[in-house]
This record gives C-alpha cells, sequence and structure tokens, in this order.
C-alpha cells in the first residue's frame, strides 16, 4: 500500500532551500562583523545543502518520510550549533543587545 508521501522535486527543494537560506544570508551579514562565525554559519549551510542533495540522490532506496525526519532533524541539529557557535564567539555584542531581556532563553541576561 503506498504511503501518503511522495517524492517531488520542487518541493524537496524549496524545503532545502528554506532549512537553509537563512545560514547564508547570516553568513552574509557576519563576514564583515566577524568574519570566523560567517565562516562556520556558511559551513553549516554548504554541510546541510550537501546532506540534503545526498539524501535526494539516495531516493530510490530509501523510504521519504524516514528521509524528511531525518533531513528536519539535520536542520534543527546545525541550526542549534551554528546559533551557538554566533552567541559563543559573538564579536563583542553584549547579549542583550540581540534580543530583549524578556525573550532571553535562560533567564540570566543583566544589562
Amino acid at each position: 500500500m503506498p504511503g501518503y508521501f511522495r517524492w517531488n522535486a520542487g518541493v524537496w527543494c524549496g524545503a532545502q532551500a528554506g532549512a537553509t537560506s537563512w545560514l547564508l544570508v547570516g553568513a552574509i551579514v557576519l563576514f564583515p562583523l566577524a568574519p570566523p562565525i560567517a565562516f562556520v554559519w556558511l559551513a553549516s549551510c554548504i554541510t546541510l545543502n550537501l546532506v540534503g542533495f545526498g539524501l535526494w540522490r539516495m531516493r530510490r532506496r530509501v523510504r521519504v518520510y524516514s528521509v524528511i525526519q531525518l533531513f528536519l532533524a539535520m536542520a534543527g541539529v546545525i541550526g542549534v550549533a551554528a546559533w551557538v557557535a554566533l552567541l559563543e564567539l559573538r564579536p563583542g555584542i553584549p547579549r542583550f543587545q540581540m534580543w530583549p531581556a524578556n525573550y532571553w532563553p535562560f533567564g540570566t541576561c543583566r544589562r
């Protein structure tokens, strides 16, 4: 019995572009301020795109739902890693300038 999910090039490429475009834009914006962080973000974007391309190439051997879940998990892990790199290697930006104090997730931000 066929499942509800089907391989579709437009959907896959759109999801991949949407999951990685913010990393590319962030790398471009960060490059003048903090080149090391920009390179981490660019490497994250390239890595996630290579993973997505590799999963697309394996589409005849794997189930689409499993691959979607794997890609979303990878996007989440890489996104968190890129964000942690920004917070830990930030170019002297105080945390309260990145988010208002009431939005800081760890609640440790003091002006």
